[in-house]
């Protein structure tokens, strides 16, 4: 993986405690946008390379322009959520499993990817840029939020939490191989059927995952771990200076122009999910809520934001659709804004100009 450049890719986003099996199921669609994951210190950053994101753009531009298009695009996603979500849970809820069955679980999760995909910054941004002045773009747009947070919401039930169905599934082969959950969470999907013919991962192997990068190459996979990848992690490292002070990023809705208020920065990942709401419930009404990107999981802190800053997403991300449905400032993709500020700092948040400072709070 020694041609693999930071130049060459943009990142999207970066979340904690997605770990080997998640990364698997993900690549499953991934893959074929030859995107980048690198996983290590805990944190799954994915990339995706510049030359690729100009194709989406145009390919959402494409899609978003045809009623046609999008009402197929629409139904079909529909139809999968409805069939995705009956059929996962009645494999989850039977006290055994099949490994014909652990195949169809994994692509039902896979395939969520096909759709939800084209719901991202990456396929829609080019699309909000020009809908203002064309009234199909405005309308399918307008649906595709809510065809977006609908997908958030089935993508959580499916991946997500103690109740999600992934984790209960592998309850699930836990019981059957005695294999530890913690154990399977750093399988692949080949490997979990393999446990079907007695085969398992030696403990050196796994604890070679905590660092590791899947390089999608159009129909395959590339897979480093240990020193190889830590060695592609370091390289694609964001240097962070000191005495940072001050932010830029999109301007995805200006409200009021300026606010300021005190920072909550609030870090959902997947090893925090079912401990969110106590989280949020510590935000004060009128604070800047800072998160790598919000979804519906987040919607209480911000009915309390005063404004929302995020590390990534576009104009069509959950952020800046509420933020829009809210009338307060949101600034968007600002790369880091959760690392360079701490909570309680006093900030300002100038949605005129993309900007997010430190201030003397007064």
């Amino acid at each position: 993986m020694d041609e693999l450049q930071p130049n060459d890719y943009q990142r999207l986003f970066r979340v904690q405690g997605l770990r080997f099996l998640i990364t698997d199921i993900w690549m499953g669609y991934y893959k074929l946008k030859r995107t980048l994951v690198v996983f290590s210190e805990d944190h799954f950053t994915s990339y995706l390379p510049k030359k690729v994101i100009q194709e989406t753009l145009q390919e959402g531009l494409d899609l978003f322009l045809s009623k046609e298009l999008f009402s197929y695009f629409r139904r079909d996603f529909l139809d999968y959520m409805s069939h995705a979500e009956k059929r996962g849970k009645e494999i989850v809820d039977k006290r055994s499993v099949t490994v014909e069955e652990c195949r169809e679980f994994f692509n039902l999760l896979s395939d969520l990817f096909v759709y939800y995909t084209k719901t991202e910054l990456f396929y829609t941004d080019e699309a909000y840029h020009q809908s203002q002045d064309n009234e199909i773009l405005y309308n399918n747009l307008k649906e595709l939020g809510e065809l977006k947070n609908e997908g958030r919401e089935r993508l959580n039930k499916f991946f997500f939490g103690k109740e999600g169905y992934l984790n209960r599934i592998l309850i699930t082969l836990n019981h059957i191989f005695a294999v530890s959950v913690q154990e399977l969470w750093d399988y692949s999907r080949e490997e979990i059927y393999d446990l079907f013919d007695g085969k398992r991962i030696s403990a050196k192997r796994l604890q070679e995952r905590s660092c590791f990068v899947f390089q999608g190459t159009g129909n395959d996979v590339q897979i480093a771990v240990g020193v190889e990848a830590k060695d592609v992690a370091k390289r694609f490292e964001e240097e962070m200076k000191d005495n940072i002070s001050e932010v830029n990023g999109i301007i995805a809705h200006k409200g009021n122009g300026k606010v300021c208020g005190k920072a909550r920065i609030i870090k959902a990942g997947y090893d925090n999910y079912d401990q969110l709401q106590s989280i949020i419930s510590r935000m004060n009404k009128g604070d800047i809520l800072f998160s790598e990107t919000t979804s519906p999981d987040l919607l209480q802190a911000c009915h309390k934001a005063a404004a929302i800053v995020t590390d990534q997403g576009g104009m069509l991300s959950h952020a800046a659709i509420i933020s829009r449905e809210l009338g307060i400032p949101c600034i968007v993709g600002t790369m880091r804004g959760t690392a360079v500020f701490k909570d309680e700092d006093f900030v300002e948040v100038d949605a005129e100009n993309g900007i997010v400072r430190k201030v003397v709070e007064k």
